[in-house]
């Protein structure tokens, strides 16, 4: 008789928070909701035959209150010119974490790391932000492909969270349909 009980006060109070919960979520009492701007991200991308999807070069927009600016690949980065004299290249690739959602460029791991490899290696340094929100290892390993290569990279550095071994399913190309790399035993 007691579960029953305490299952019939529950129900009041469970309902309570779950009108707070919704109350918040719609209102957005301290201006801290993102589904905005994930909505707005989510339509700026542009489809890719070999990716899937990317940013739409030349985007100039602020998305989770930073600037963002993508060169004309579609990423998240300064134009990438000829390689020069002496410059060591790396090609940072990886989801949201690399691509530097809510800091703004200059705070982004690869600028930050520019500087401090510059340092330890004693030359010019240039670091390439690859990193597309969402993205996983296959669609990193497909820039990689589609980029490295032609941009001359020195060094790539794979920004890696457990969500990225999630295969994507949908429509958004050839990326989404490939078979993941089998190991030999």
């Amino acid at each position: 008789m007691i579960p029953f009980f305490i299952s019939i006060n529950a129900s009041p109070c469970s309902n309570a928070l779950a009108l707070v919960e919704i109350g918040v979520r719609v209102l957005d009492p301290l201006g801290s909701s993102y589904y905005d701007d994930l909505a707005r991200y989510q339509a700026d991308l542009v489809t890719d035959p070999d990716l899937g999807y990317t940013h739409r070069p030349g985007l100039e927009t602020r998305y989770y209150g930073a600037q963002v600016s993508c060169n004309a690949l579609g990423f998240r980065e300064r134009p990438i010119g000829e390689k020069q004299p002496e410059e060591f290249r790396v090609m940072v690739l990886g989801d949201s974490v690399a691509f530097g959602v809510g800091v703004e460029g200059e705070e982004t791991f690869s600028r930050r790391l520019e500087p401090l490899l510059a340092a330890r290696l004693g030359r010019p340094v240039r670091t390439m932000n690859f990193g597309v929100a969402s993205y996983n290892t296959l669609q990193e390993l497909a820039c990689l492909e589609k980029f490295g290569e032609m941009l001359d990279s020195d060094l790539v550095i794979c920004l890696f969270v457990n969500n990225d071994i999630v295969l994507k399913v949908g429509d958004f190309g050839p990326t989404m349909k490939r078979e993941a790399p089998q190991s030999s035993p």
